[in-house]
């Protein structure tokens, strides 16, 4: 299972990565003397599987021989928070 949820005082959020589906709930309190929930499953754009193109993208340069799409310098820079070369 691949799944997040997130909790707050008046919404909760479930995200499975694996059925690449996302739901939304709310707490709603208005005039009415008895608060309501609502939402429900977001419509998820056509999306390609998050895990095959990750690995997709690390094997394309072994085997193409060719340099890849981001660089291990450029993912280092990236983790360091910043693009400057003389840290």
């Amino acid at each position: 299972m691949r799944k997040i949820r997130f909790f707050q005082s008046e919404a909760y959020l479930s995200i499975d990565y694996a059925a690449q589906k996302i739901e939304v709930w709310r707490l709603l309190k208005g005039a009415a003397a008895m608060p309501s929930i609502e939402g429900g499953e977001l419509e998820v754009g056509e999306t390609k599987k998050p895990l095959k193109r990750e690995l997709a993208d690390l094997s394309m340069p072994v085997v193409s021989r060719r340099a890849p799409t981001v660089t291990g310098e450029a993912g280092r820079r990236a983790l360091r928070g910043g693009t400057d070369d003389h840290r």
